[in-house]
């Protein structure tokens, strides 16, 4: 016996359902004109039995539609309190819990939508956490710029179970407001170890599967928890420390011993430098913890740092120390002293810089992603104009020019744009308009049609056949994103790919150059070059891809204007990431075709581009991406959301494949002790706990 009932509540249904006299909380599920269209676990606090609240699909909220809602997996459906539209509740919003103490979303008041509200935490009738809603969002529209984060207080975080009540300034809750809380102040699969008796099955069996939901629900703290963090994850020592004599290139004094270093007196030959100009702030571990690395056969050893906030790094990467010289002290061998070439007097940054490329054309560099040194990411004039120097007489046609790297084209082969669409001819309008003041002097633009019915799309198409530089590819049928990208590099006649959605407007003729010296520069060892994409609303929608996040991948930036620095400013250079976005991504044809192109099978509609990137990247290509080619972007525009139950069975069938293949990927462009949880952006706060922080 099932009993509950249900509601229209702002843009989405609440309501409260039991299970008869039990009253143990139940699954409900969203009916929209008889198709599923969102479940909820019936388990929020409410007045009577375990209340719920799903979202509602645009359809629903655009057009009459039959809402319903039943128990999972039954007949049984529950009752209707008032199920019309008119009568929403002014107050709309949408918020999600991470597994730790993070709330992220968005609230505004339908009849006063130019007001930021102020949203409250209300727990043992108090308030314990306030913001306002007023950060720019890129989805949903409706939530532009009222946006909201916060952190709740840590003593929540034990283990214990808390409601707590998110309400606004007039007290008002929120959609699924009230919640419960329950966060370990631990690993729940480490407090599992820690009630001993690990032999037997059982504890092993759910040890593994808490370590699994764990790998799918990281959590998170925010940044200005820094040194909350630190205490509870300090920085150790070396199992074993390593002494060595060390000298400090281009410093006259000597560091005192730190923590097992033997710093022996000038004039000894010694087993590593130290690189100049900053060497105060070292933790006391540093030396040591470096040192033990370089033992392992490194050329160079670089950790994080701190300058106020924690500087979380990426592994080495050569385009983004032309950009900015995060590296800090670093130790190399004598080996890269010697191949840099010191002269007498030679300014520090100077050197700085040719010690870490020398170091890269000797062997291996290694970054400790542990915090062992304040220091600032260093950028002066005598480092340009040091750089300009190293890139005129080791890379021809590079220079530094206006604070980036620019490569020049000694070639310039044909281009193949290749375009997938169905109907929206509007989109794609506005996409081949963009299009024709395009720079590259040789380029085709391959529209593959995906079956149009529509009178407007179809005259576009017929129009668009006519220029001499488009080609019309027709493949009709179900839409499989890699499939018809595949058709059209077979079919294509450039030396390179540009594959391109119908949803983008290129906003400069310089957008396909941009991708192509970055991707050119870096010859055989290039694999794909991605752009900068924007929303309409001037935020970033894609500044390159974070592999990990839920164990599957997220765009950088969507927190960040266009023209912000982001962290660490990474959404102002160009830099390397484990992959980029098909929306906009340039590649060689042969590379492409010789890799076996996008997986029709596993990936038909999404992950097929991060698919192809780290294949690549596995064997050893890079994937560039740059800001110095700027897209609008729509996305999703031209499908719309999966909210048929085949496509949403599709979209988990996909997510379940990329986990399986790439569920466990390290990415090496994003630091361990930045989170992966699907309730923050990328960058945005610390991991809870960090992952292992190995060398890499």
């Amino acid at each position: 016996m099932f009993r509950g009932e249900w509601q229209i509540d702002g843009d989405g249904v609440s309501g409260w359902a039991e299970a008869g006299a039990s009253g143990e909380p139940v699954w409900v599920e969203l009916l929209v004109n008889g198709e599923s269209m969102g479940i909820a676990h019936a388990s929020l606090e409410a007045g009577r039995g375990g209340g719920f609240w799903v979202g509602l699909p645009p359809v629903a909220l655009e057009e009459e539609a039959d809402i319903q809602v039943r128990v999972a997996n039954t007949d049984i459906f529950l009752d209707q309190k008032d199920a019309r539209l008119e009568e929403a509740k002014p107050l709309i919003s949408e918020f999600q819990l991470d597994r730790g103490l993070m709330i992220s979303g968005w609230a505004l008041d339908s009849a006063h939508s130019d007001e930021k509200l102020e949203i409250r935490v209300i727990y043992d009738d108090r308030i314990i956490a306030s913001t306002i809603a007023g950060e720019r969002r890129y989805r949903p529209l409706i939530g532009d710029g009222h946006g909201f984060s916060l952190e709740l207080p840590s003593y929540l975080a034990d283990g214990a179970s808390h409601v707590i009540s998110l309400q606004d300034d007039k007290g008002r809750n929120l959609q699924g407001s009230p919640i419960r809380v329950r966060s370990l102040p631990k690993k729940a699969s480490q407090w599992l170890a820690d009630q001993g008796r690990p032999e037997k099955q059982t504890v092993k069996m759910v040890a593994g599967l808490l370590e699994a939901m764990e790998e799918r629900l990281p959590g998170l703290v925010t940044q200005a928890r820094y040194e909350d963090w630190k205490k509870a994850f300090p920085v150790s020592p070396p199992a074993q420390r390593q002494k060595a004599a060390i000298s400090i290139l281009g410093d006259a004094g000597l560091l005192k011993n730190q923590q097992g270093i033997d710093l022996r007196p000038g004039g000894t030959k010694p087993d590593f430098y130290l690189s100049p100009g900053q060497a105060k702030g070292l933790h006391p571990y540093a030396l040591a913890r470096m040192v033990a690395e370089m033992r392992k056969g490194a050329a160079l050893v670089y950790a994080d740092g701190e300058s106020g906030a924690p500087l979380f790094k990426p592994a080495w990467d050569r385009e983004a120390f032309f950009a900015q010289d995060y590296l800090g002290p670093f130790l190399v061998t004598p080996e890269v002293a010697q191949a840099a070439g010191i002269a007498a007097g030679e300014p520090d940054m100077s050197l700085r810089l040719r010690l870490a490329l020398a170091a890269e054309s000797l062997g291996q560099i290694r970054h400790l992603p542990a915090p062992l040194s304040q220091h600032e990411c260093a950028g002066s004039p005598a480092r340009s104009q040091a750089l300009g120097r190293w890139l005129a007489q080791n890379l021809p046609g590079a220079s530094w020019d206006e604070g980036r790297v620019r490569y020049s084209l000694s070639a310039r082969p044909r281009v193949s744009i290749i375009i997938p669409t169905r109907d929206h001819a509007d989109l794609l309008a506005v996409c081949l308009r963009s299009l024709r003041q395009t720079d590259w002097p040789d380029y085709e633009i391959v529209i593959v049609d995906n079956g149009s019915v529509e009178e407007d799309a179809l005259t576009l198409l017929k129009e668009a056949e006519r220029e001499e530089r488009v080609c019309i590819l027709r493949s009709p049928g179900v839409f499989n994103y890699a499939h018809l990208n595949n058709e059209a590099a077979l079919r294509a006649t450039g030396e390179y790919l540009c594959f391109l959605n119908n949803d983008t407007e290129a906003l400069h003729p310089e957008w396909l150059a941009e991708l192509a010296a970055i991707l050119f520069q870096a010859g055989e060892a290039g694999g794909c070059a991605g752009a900068k994409l924007l929303w309409p609303n001037g935020l970033v929608q894609h500044g390159g891809v974070i592999v990990g996040v839920n164990q599957l991948a997220a765009h950088v930036g969507n927190q960040w204007l266009a023209d912000e620095p982001g962290y660490m400013n990474r959404n102002q250079f160009a830099q390397q990431y484990s992959a980029v976005t098909a929306a906009c991504m340039l590649t060689s044809r042969k590379l492409f075709l010789d890799s076996g192109g996008y997986d029709e099978r596993r990936f038909p509609v999404a992950f097929n581009d991060v698919d192809y990137c780290l294949r690549l990247a596995s064997a050893g290509k890079k994937i560039f991406w740059t800001p110095h080619s700027r897209l609008t972007h729509h996305e999703s525009a031209s499908r719309g959301r999966d909210i048929q139950l085949s496509a949403r069975k599709r979209s988990e069938r996909e997510a379940a494949m990329f986990r399986l293949a790439w569920g466990y990927y390290e990415d090496r462009f994003y630091n361990p002790n930045l989170p992966l949880s699907s309730a923050s952006e990328p960058f945005m706060g610390l991991a809870f706990p960090p992952r292992p922080g190995l060398a890499r």
